[in-house]
């Protein structure tokens, strides 16, 4: 028989450490191929149906287990509790400063646009860039008021009010720690298009007024301070006088 039919065929040199005549050798080489090959073919054939039986074993218990699991999953879903159904709802709430966590079971619709709370006091921590006229509008006794403050300031010496008053007016007015006084620096009166007075100061506390350049009046230009000259004794000094104060405005040198 040949060698590749033998499951373990007998080499020469396992024989030589038993026999040492060669012809004893050759002997039991012709023996060995004397056996039936009938009986080797069994044999490999009970080894292979050995070898199925083991896998089929294995394959056996593997789907008992899966069936196992997968009657524990089905009984897990059968008593868990129905789940309610979803529909889509819109908010009441207002968006604010902090985070509210939900608990309804509604989804928002796609084109809900929840509302701005507008009484939330932000605190900003980053620049804002305008890119339109800005109009803030607090609206205080019919007038609309921007109060410009530096909190690090002294007392009393933190805030100042721009208001828009209710003929039109503007007014930079001091405004007291209290929010609550104040008092005027400059109102610009107007009628429609036309500005029509300019005060500074208030009645109360006659604050000073220091022009630090050149100034004019009565729509005549500015000068620089002029200088009186001439004789006091004749009337070269009165004349000199009357000239810085024409050149000013304030006068109208008519004097013969």
């Amino acid at each position: 028989m040949a060698a590749e039919n033998d499951p373990r065929p007998v080499l020469r040199q396992e024989l030589a450490r038993i026999f040492k005549n060669q012809r004893v050798i050759r002997a039991f080489e012709k023996l060995f191929d004397l056996i039936p090959p009938e009986f080797i073919n069994q044999q490999i054939q009970i080894d292979a149906i050995d070898l199925a039986s083991e896998i089929a074993s294995a394959q056996v218990n593997e789907a008992a287990a899966a069936i196992e699991r997968l009657a524990a999953a089905v009984d897990r879903l059968t008593l868990a509790p129905p789940v309610p159904p979803v529909s889509p709802g819109d908010g009441d709430g207002l968006v604010g400063l902090v985070a509210v966590p939900g608990t309804s079971e509604l989804f928002a619709r796609s084109d809900f646009i929840p509302g701005l709370n507008q009484g939330i006091v932000p605190t900003w921590t980053g620049a804002h860039t305008w890119t339109v006229r800005a109009t803030i509008a607090v609206n205080t006794a019919g007038a609309n008021v921007l109060d410009l403050g530096a909190t690090g300031n002294g007392a009393n010496l933190k805030y100042w009010r721009i208001r828009v008053g209710g003929g039109g007016d503007l007014q930079i007015n001091m405004l007291a720690d209290d929010l609550a006084t104040v008092k005027g620096g400059i109102q610009i009166g107007r009628s429609a298009t036309s500005i029509t007075v300019i005060n500074y100061g208030n009645a109360v506390d006659l604050p000073p007024h220091n022009f630090l350049g050149p100034v004019g009046f009565n729509n005549t230009p500015a000068i620089a301070k002029p200088a009186v000259t001439g004789s006091k004794g004749g009337n070269a000094a009165l004349a000199s006088l009357l000239a810085a104060l024409a050149n000013y405005g304030l006068v109208t040198d008519s004097s013969t």
